[in-house]
């Protein structure tokens, strides 16, 4: 369970909904420790087309409009496959930017 500022929340929940866009086959989400909010949900997902993999932007408003609250990932990137989820434990694997 993720602790944002007092909403809790299963990775699952964010998980579906980015595992239900078009352009992503697989997405792992995980609560990275945040002084501040507690926990902030990160993603990292697998797109269809590893070529043109969709963008954060995208996936964030995606999120946002099938969340509720303040649910979803504070930080969206595409994964590397089976070895990127493996990383994905390693804070400085994720680059935070606000989606």
């Amino acid at each position: 369970m993720i602790n944002f500022g007092g909403i809790k929340f299963f990775p699952e929940e964010v998980e579906a909904v980015l595992d239900a866009h078009p352009d992503v086959r697989e997405s792992r989400v995980s609560g990275l420790p945040h002084e501040r909010w507690g926990a902030v949900a990160v993603a990292e997902f697998v797109a269809h087309d590893i070529a043109r993999p969709p963008t954060a932007t995208v996936l964030g408003q995606h999120c946002r409009e099938r969340l509720a609250g303040l649910k979803g990932a504070g930080a969206i990137s595409p994964g590397r496959g089976a070895a990127a989820h493996a990383e994905r434990e390693a804070a400085a694997y994720f680059h935070l930017h606000a989606v």
